[in-house]
């Protein structure tokens, strides 16, 4: 079986879609021996990847995550020149010759251009990710009712031919004022991590007499609520104030010296940044007592994050701000009471972490209680045999 993983927002060596093209290249060249094709964005060099056994194809000129304006939009020559390009580079790197095609994220020119400019092999599987809303990808109205169309017209182009599953994190998506059932999937792990997230779960840590510590993973995005936990931080050491919770931080490499500053700031703070693998994400994220997603709602309405999963299945809760309506509907559905909500605002932060120890451990025998549900939702045997790919 040809199998061509499609990722055209992968273009450096971190982030969620570095961790992802490692458990999909481990599950599939390596337990299952596939033959396995990466199709990558140009800046996704060998050198950048090197623990990956399937092929690299690092042709797509249109990075994933360019955004679309409404000039661009109204423009149906230049619509038709990135369409032509990217089926040019797909087809380089003979994704014609697929018996399935993983496209995890559902980039909509990207998808757009699969559909309507490429032709793929009878009987080609064609599994899909709408983990992003296309406002995402918009910088104005316009341009968002543009990026829906495109991104319907492939589905139904591929969904009329018999080659598609479409699936979501949440259950359903939204297509402009449309709401539409998918079957829900995450993004899953391979047999290595997923028998360490059981192994690290099974040994949990549960807030007691100490304080109970906070763990913030990712890039420092102010989407994610970084500014304003520094500004909460600044808030509650320039008082000399101590809260209940501490804070761990956990940044990419090369934010070595914003780590030291923020160090400096608090002795109930600690901040490192540093090159991980997806194991080490997991241990570090294990030894934590809950997980930051009080994340900016303007933002994160509508979208998931991954990180959310993750957490649950380590049974580790969540501090979540109101209005995140796609993460907390999220939880309510598969861990209910399994995090904390307050608003997003710097005094309802500082307010969350002077919360007592009590409401965390509740969140966290909770969130332990759902964590085999989780896991077993996070399964790459699970994931590929509803989509009907290499399940064996």
């Amino acid at each position: 079986m040809k199998v061509f993983y499609l990722d055209p927002g992968l273009s450096g060596g971190k982030g969620h879609n570095h961790a992802m093209v490692h458990e999909f290249d481990e599950a599939l060249a390596v337990e299952r021996g596939l033959e396995l094709h990466h199709v990558l964005h140009l800046g996704a060099q060998p050198q950048r990847l090197p623990r990956l056994r399937g092929r690299l194809h690092p042709v797509i000129r249109v990075d994933g995550y360019s955004r679309v304006d409404h000039a661009f939009a109204d423009d149906p020559a230049r619509l038709d020149a990135v369409l032509d390009a990217l089926a040019a580079d797909m087809s380089g790197a003979g994704i014609e010759a697929a018996d399935a095609i993983l496209m995890p994220t559902a980039y909509p020119l990207h998808l757009y251009a699969l559909a309507r400019r490429v032709r793929l092999k009878p009987g080609c599987r064609v599994v899909v990710g709408l983990l992003l809303p296309c406002s995402f990808w918009a910088q104005d109205a316009r341009a968002e009712a543009a990026l829906t169309r495109w991104l319907a017209d492939g589905i139904a182009q591929l969904s009329a031919a018999g080659q598609l599953f479409a699936y979501s994190e949440t259950g359903s998506y939204r297509f402009g004022d449309q709401l539409v059932p998918t079957a829900t999937l995450l993004p899953p792990v391979a047999a290595t991590n997923a028998a360490l997230i059981r192994e690290l779960s099974q040994a949990p840590r549960t807030p007691g007499a100490e304080a109970p510590v906070l763990g913030y993973f990712g890039s420092p995005f102010t989407t994610k609520g970084f500014a304003l936990m520094l500004d909460a931080i600044q808030q509650l050491a320039t008082a000399g104030i101590t809260p209940a919770t501490r804070l761990h931080i956990y940044l990419p490499p090369g934010r070595e010296d914003h780590c030291a500053r923020i160090n400096a700031a608090a002795d109930w703070v600690h901040a490192e940044s540093a090159d991980t693998d997806n194991a080490t994400y997991l241990r570090q994220m294990a030894q934590v007592d809950a997980v930051w997603a009080f994340y900016d709602p303007a933002e994160y309405g509508t979208k998931m994050s991954g990180i959310i999963p993750e957490a649950l299945s380590l049974g580790k809760p969540v501090l979540l701000s109101e209005g995140c309506m796609a993460l907390q509907d999220f939880l309510d559905h598969h861990a209910p009471a399994s995090y904390l909500l307050a608003p997003y605002g710097q005094q309802a932060l500082i307010d969350a972490l002077q919360m007592p120890a009590a409401p965390w451990r509740q969140a966290a025998r909770t969130a332990q209680a759902h964590a085999p549900l989780m896991q077993q939702m996070k399964s790459m045997d699970r994931y590929l045999r509803v989509c009907g790919i290499a399940g064996d």
